[in-house]
């Protein structure tokens, strides 16, 4: 009878760790979509500051090609800028490392 009441306890104690995990898990992910979402938002704010910046020096975009020139100019300005970053990112966190 001593080993069914500890076994029940351990039953009991590995449930609420299962419920612990299950409830950290749904944190996390609210939190990524959370995230998500902000960096979404941010994402549509730069498009429309840099269409707005476009249309300025360029003229409205109302033809397929100057829709595509858009497109363009703007992954050659993100790709830049996430090369730039990447390469910021890397030194940064080198001489880190070299600290330590």
């Amino acid at each position: 009878m001593a080993d069914d009441i500890s076994l029940g306890k351990v039953q009991k104690v590995l449930k609420h760790k299962d419920l612990m995990a299950i409830r950290v898990d749904f944190m996390t992910r609210i939190v990524t979509v959370a995230v998500a979402g902000l960096a979404l938002i941010t994402v549509l704010a730069w498009d429309r500051a840099l269409e707005d910046l476009f249309m300025r020096f360029l003229g409205p975009l109302d033809t397929l090609e100057q829709k595509m020139l858009y497109a363009v100019l703007i992954t050659i300005l993100a790709t830049l800028a996430s090369v730039i970053l990447g390469k910021y990112f890397i030194r940064t966190k080198k001489r880190s490392q070299e600290e330590k």
